[in-house]
């Protein structure tokens, strides 16, 4: 392409001052090529998986889509990239759409599907009973944070299980939507030795206060216990992104392992380290407690894959993750 602008001087035998630029351009107008290497997809509804695969040229963006939420990929070497990703545990299996995006440089989008099986996920519904004990012990530190009078401990409850409930998952899963580098964890993860486990991820919890149910909602995590004020090791190696008061989680810690996988601890007392610090899986980063909306001193731990809860069960499983993750992350 070449641009010319002359100028109403009388230089140059009266023609005036000519400028020109001459840039050259490649048009692409072909779309890129997908290679699919990994073999086995099983993905559980509200689980993780993984898929590598290979592109014909450099790409401006790459992942995999489920659903209309983009996963970014990370890539590997010699167009190889490998993208952690996640199906949402309130979707449909029947209307569960995944396929594999890629936009080369020129704009030049391509979309390829790759096999995959989705497999059924059951939820627990849960009953919670409210008591009034609980009401006076737990509403009053959250009446400022919502708005409301300590006087109507019942109203500051409703707003902390609902809109406070909402706000801080959004807050949590925005802190935990980037894929800040490749994968930094080795192995299963480890979140509480010894816990035991006393309730489950997306148990579906109906709210009960003087025998009328008030409200529901999902838990995006799992608790364990162990003893009180317990020492909470960092489940994998990573790097902390988040400390600080949660609202309904109370005080937490967010570990980014990389690879754009998180884990989060919740309802601690003590924090021991710091938002940039490299943590070692096994390093003790705070203790268990009451903080938040916690009844009784517990660890809740959640994983959250590129701004989505999954099951913490699944990285706790040192075959699962070796045959869900890492057969398909180490491609001969």
């Amino acid at each position: 392409v070449v641009i010319e602008a002359r100028d109403a001087s009388l230089r140059s035998e009266l023609k005036g001052n000519l400028a020109r630029l001459e840039q050259e351009f490649t048009i692409d107008t072909t779309p890129p090529r997908i290679f699919v290497l990994s073999l086995l997809h099983n993905i559980r509804i509200g689980g993780s998986g993984l898929v590598t695969f290979k592109v014909n040229e450099p790409c401006k963006r790459t992942g995999v889509e489920v659903n209309g939420h983009f996963f970014k990929a990370f890539p590997r070497n010699n167009g190889v990239y490998s993208c952690l990703f996640a199906i949402p545990v309130l979707s449909r299996q029947r209307n569960t759409s995944i396929f594999i995006v890629a936009i080369d440089q020129a704009g030049n989008e391509a979309k390829d599907g790759f096999p995959y099986d989705i497999l059924p996920y059951s939820k627990k519904r849960d009953n919670i009973l409210i008591t009034d004990t609980f009401l006076r012990r737990k509403m009053p530190g959250f009446a400022r944070m919502v708005g409301a009078s300590p006087d109507d401990l019942f109203k500051v409850f409703l707003l902390v299980n609902g809109r406070l409930r909402k706000e801080n998952n959004q807050r949590l899963l925005a802190i935990c939507s980037k894929v800040t580098g490749p994968p930094m964890w080795k192995g299963a993860f480890k979140a509480l030795p010894h816990g035991a486990r006393r309730a489950g991820f997306a148990d579906d919890r109906h709210y009960f206060y003087k025998g009328r149910k008030i409200d529901q909602a999902y838990h995006m995590g799992i608790d364990l216990a162990s003893i009180r004020n317990a020492p909470v090791p960092a489940a994998n190696n990573g790097k902390v992104v988040y400390t600080g008061d949660l609202g309904i989680y109370g005080n937490t810690v967010v570990i980014d392992h990389g690879g754009g996988l998180y884990s989060e601890y919740s309802h601690l007392s003590d924090i021991l380290v710091t938002p940039g610090e490299d943590v070692e899986k096994g390093k003790i980063i705070g203790r268990t407690d009451t903080t938040g909306l916690a009844g009784g001193d517990h660890l809740h731990f959640a994983v959250i894959v590129q701004g989505v809860f999954v099951n913490p069960l699944e990285w706790l499983d040192s075959r699962w993750i070796r045959d869900h993750i890492e057969k398909n992350m180490f491609i001969r």
